[in-house]
């Protein structure tokens, strides 16, 4: 037993050091003070490490929390540290909705009759003849309320529901937990209604022990597209955008995932019908691999592509006979450089394998591509690669904690000005790395001042 536990722990360490990134800590900055967390407790020879909790957040400064702990606060970096989700419970709800409803009975022995209330305190008490008021909710509508609210709110996406529920019911897949409904390009002439069918996987334990992090575009890599795209004559850039991606994934789930409907969909089930996942789908940690191996092997096997030596989403045609090709790979979005030889190849390609995709655009003049975050555009100087959605989130740092809005729209509560200059430099890096490189300079200098609140004091 003891030669197991070391070959376990020697795979561990070795897994650990072969992981591209580390334990992703973003989560934790956005908790308010005083939220629920839990915490990565090591443990010995006999008994394995485990998550604990819950525990108070008292304080988050740089990569220190501060946690309260029943024999006092304890500091733990916070990589170790995570959100602590419970799910509501609608019985408990009820019951301490009753509960608040009733008056504590006087201990015995003790004098019944309230006290004369003073001068300076308002009168509380209430003759016993008049009812007792029903208290405010603040947070939420009770449980019985819901699935009406539910049913008027998410009337307009019925339609975009159903294409929804079709598409993964010929694919193979039974089973969803969340809606996620958005109305993209809302405000033209193109908006549409938009609905994503999301696993709440956000408990899920086993994730520690698999591969969860897909492979993703570089840089560097979506820059060379675009130089190349200049530089070759009789060649042209594509963008495929796929639809449904992960439950096109050809490999099905090694883990069992059993969940319940949600409730704008338990009327078309048997009333307690548990499903269950058999293929990738939105919200399961692994899903961006099964889908990335599909994909990938799509391009190596039927287009004979060859994988780039320092980025596997960047693959390349090596048959001239075949026609000239590029290929940048994000998920479900594919930059395409091709001549009109690899292109048709590529159309037809994707077609015999039934790989539902939206039609493929062409940049022109008049049609610009969006990928990764930024705006591709062509004019009569060239090509220009602008991310004006991240630009609009530079901010000046304040000299004092204030609230700041994250890419992702979540607010995060009294920031310290360290805090902002390290998440607006961050942002400065993202900008420079991909479409400014003349910010490098500036990048560089800013990378030097680690705290700005004493090395950018005036003498």
């Amino acid at each position: 037993m003891t030669e197991v536990q070391k070959l376990h722990a020697e795979r561990q360490i070795r897994d650990a050091l072969n992981t591209r990134n580390g334990p992703a800590s973003t989560a934790v900055y956005l908790l308010p003070i005083n939220s629920d967390v839990r915490v990565w407790r090591e443990g010995n020879t006999s008994y394995a490490g485990e998550w604990k909790g819950p525990y108070k957040l008292l304080s988050v400064e740089g990569e220190t929390c501060t946690i309260q702990f029943p024999d006092g606060p304890k500091q733990f970096c916070t990589t170790v540290v995570r959100p602590y989700y419970k799910a509501p419970d609608e019985n408990d709800q009820d019951t301490n909705s009753e509960h608040t409803n009733e008056e504590p009975e006087a201990p015995l022995g003790t004098n019944s009759t309230p006290p004369t209330p003073q001068d300076d305190e308002p009168d509380t008490s209430t003759p016993q003849a008049r009812p007792a008021q029903r208290p405010q909710r603040n947070r939420q509508l009770p449980a019985r309320y819901r699935d009406d609210l539910i049913q008027s709110v998410f009337a307009q996406f019925d339609q975009s529901q159903e294409k929804e529920i079709n598409g993964l019911l010929e694919n193979g897949v039974f089973e969803v937990v969340k809606f996620v409904n958005e109305i993209k390009n809302q405000g033209t002439d193109k908006a549409f209604e938009k609905s994503r069918l999301v696993v709440q996987a956000y408990n899920d334990k086993g994730k520690e022990i698999v591969l969860t992090q897909s492979p993703i575009i570089q840089r560097c890599s979506q820059r060379l597209l675009l130089c190349l795209t200049i530089c070759i004559t009789d060649t042209h850039l594509f963008l495929r955008d796929v639809t449904q991606a992960y439950v096109q994934s050809t490999t099905p789930l090694t883990r069992n995932f059993y969940i319940r409907p949600p409730p704008e969909l338990v009327h078309l089930f048997p009333p307690g019908t548990i499903l269950k996942v058999v293929k990738p789908l939105y919200g399961i940690p692994e899903a961006g691999n099964h889908w990335f191996r599909t994909y990938h092997i799509h391009h190596t096997d039927k287009l004979n592509m060859t994988t780039s030596t320092y980025n596997l989403c960047l693959l390349h045609c090596i048959d001239q006979s075949q026609g000239f090709g590029i290929v940048g790979m994000q998920t479900d979005d594919t930059l395409i450089l091709a001549d009109n030889t690899f292109a048709n190849r590529e159309e037809n390609k994707i077609k015999r394998a039934n790989i539902l995709c939206k039609p493929r655009e062409k940049l022109t003049p008049s049609n610009p591509l969006k990928f990764n975050g930024g705006l591709i555009t062509e004019d009569a100087q060239g090509i220009t690669l602008t991310q004006e959605r991240t630009c609009k989130l530079i901010r000046s740092v304040q000299d004092r904690h204030a609230d700041t809005t994250s890419s992702r729209g979540k607010v995060r509560k009294d920031v310290s000005p360290q805090e902002q200059y390290v998440a607006q430099r961050a942002l400065g890096a993202y900008i420079a790395s991909v479409s400014q490189p003349e910010a490098s300079f500036d990048l560089s200098f800013a990378a030097q001042i680690t705290n700005p609140a004493y090395s950018l004091r005036p003498d």
